[in-house]
């Protein structure tokens, strides 16, 4: 049985490895620029079989506005140079569609050191990016909300800057006060239904009277959910949002109603009157008229 060249087996190996990459996309370019290899990631990330690929110089990858402006052959120069080029951009697939890849391009050297061509390995991160700048977003949307996290007895672990805003308190003055004792809550519950309700339903909603850092009133709408960390303890994250001014005008509402009422009840009652004047008088007007002699 002949034993295969060990530099064979090696270069075997390793082309097995490259091919196995699931996460990566490694390739191989000529001086002038052109593939030279191709990897079943290709066809995957960018559309291309091997027919398509090979032969191909690298700027088939890059947008046209990078193209014209250089990028490609600048991505080899800096690689020659220095022996690394390293970036994340924006890559063209076949059918059009742009792909964020994070990429290094290696300039390759034979054991006399001369310059044989180029390596280059890729990676995708178009959806890691997406989810982090989603992330990102929803992180700061979530700061500006008047939003607050607590644990199940009422010991505030987060404050956000949207909670600031509202009631005047700093996350680090914040942040280790019991809630309610903080804001002087105002129930429309005994605390061991809201508990209760809250232990069963996983949430409770209601409206709270809640003074802020510098004594005035605010009335808030709050819903409040519960959640389990790790290791299996309760917090409840409290979404709490301003309703002082409906509350306001609804009390000024309640006032005008009752003053209407009150006027109701008053020429209800002069309509009465009214009608009994009425009454009265039409009955003296149909009584018999008696004679009146004048003395002279």
């Amino acid at each position: 049985m002949l034993i295969e060249n060990p530099e064979a087996q090696r270069k075997n190996l390793l082309d097995i490895l490259v091919s196995q990459l699931e996460q990566f996309v490694v390739v191989v370019a000529d001086l002038d620029g052109r593939f030279s290899s191709w990897h079943p990631g290709v066809e995957q990330l960018f559309g291309y079989d091997a027919g398509e690929y090979i032969g191909m110089p690298i700027s088939m990858l890059f947008p046209e506005p990078d193209r014209d402006v250089g990028d490609p052959e600048r991505e080899l120069e800096t690689a020659a140079a220095t022996g690394k080029a390293s970036d994340t951009r924006w890559l063209i697939t076949k059918s059009g569609e742009r792909r964020l890849v994070e990429g290094v391009s290696l300039g390759l050297r034979d054991a006399n050191n001369a310059l044989v061509g180029f390596g280059k390995v890729l990676r995708d991160v178009t959806e890691r990016r997406t989810a982090e700048a989603q992330q990102r977003a929803l992180t700061q949307a979530l700061d500006q909300s008047t939003v607050f996290i607590r644990n199940f007895g009422g010991v505030i672990t987060h404050w956000t800057n949207g909670c600031e805003r509202l009631y005047g308190w700093s996350p680090s003055e914040a942040v280790g006060q019991i809630s309610w004792e903080l804001l002087r809550t105002s129930f429309p519950q005994k605390a061991e239904t809201i508990e209760e309700q809250l232990l069963e339903a996983g949430f409770w909603q209601g409206e709270l009277g809640q003074v802020k850092r510098d004594g005035s009133f605010v009335y808030v709408m709050a819903y409040w959910v519960l959640h389990a960390n790790e290791a299996g303890e309760p917090f409840i994250i409290c979404t709490h949002s301003d309703i002082t001014s409906r509350v306001q005008i609804q009390g000024e509402l309640e006032v005008v109603n009752a003053q209407l009422e009150r006027l109701t009840l008053e020429l209800e009652r002069s309509n009465q009157e009214l009608e009994e004047f009425a009454r009265i008088a039409s009955h003296d007007l149909s009584a018999p008229i008696t004679s009146t002699r004048w003395l002279v």
